[in-house]
């Protein structure tokens, strides 16, 4: 595609790091801690190499015993290296997640990925990258006292969908 209109839809899981990082030090956590969403982004293509637009998804924090909701509302930018059937990307998608059981906070998730046309308008994509939820949570200090502390969730993530 050229230029004009675009939609892109995706699905994606992601496996999570099992440290967290706050402005306060790190803490590891026990176990994985997976996601899985799906995000619609609807933008303008300016030309073969770049698209924007914005994108809103949902994804599901699978937590251990704790599971929650956000509704990611983001900032989606595309660049793909070259011309053609087949070409390289770099993406950024940036935003505020809206949590439903969990804290609303800040969320990116950038990445690399391949474009793949397979009608003259609808390309396959598939990305690799790293995510970051912003949550507040309650942790033990040294003290023995529990307060809030913002925490960034982190994700190695795996993204597959379709854009026309």
């Amino acid at each position: 595609k050229k230029k004009g209109y675009i939609n892109i839809t995706e699905a994606g899981f992601g496996f999570g790091i099992n440290t967290i990082n706050t402005v306060h030090g790190s803490f590891d956590i026990a176990g994985a801690s997976p996601i899985i969403g799906i995000k619609t982004v609807n933008g303008y293509q300016l030309n073969e190499h770049f698209c924007f637009g914005f994108a809103v998804g949902f994804d599901a924090i699978l937590d251990g015993t704790k599971k929650g909701a956000l509704m990611p509302l983001m900032v989606d930018g595309r660049i793909n290296f070259k011309k053609g059937k087949l070409s390289p990307s770099f993406n950024f998608c940036g935003g505020y997640a809206v949590g439903f059981q969990n804290s609303s906070g800040l969320t990116a998730n950038p990445s690399l990925g391949l474009r793949l046309y397979i009608t003259k308008n609808i390309a396959y994509l598939v990305n690799i990258g790293y995510k970051v939820q912003q949550q507040n949570v309650m942790r033990w200090d040294q003290y023995g006292v529990l307060v809030p502390r913002i925490v960034n969730f982190e994700y190695l993530a795996i993204n597959t969908g379709l854009s026309f």
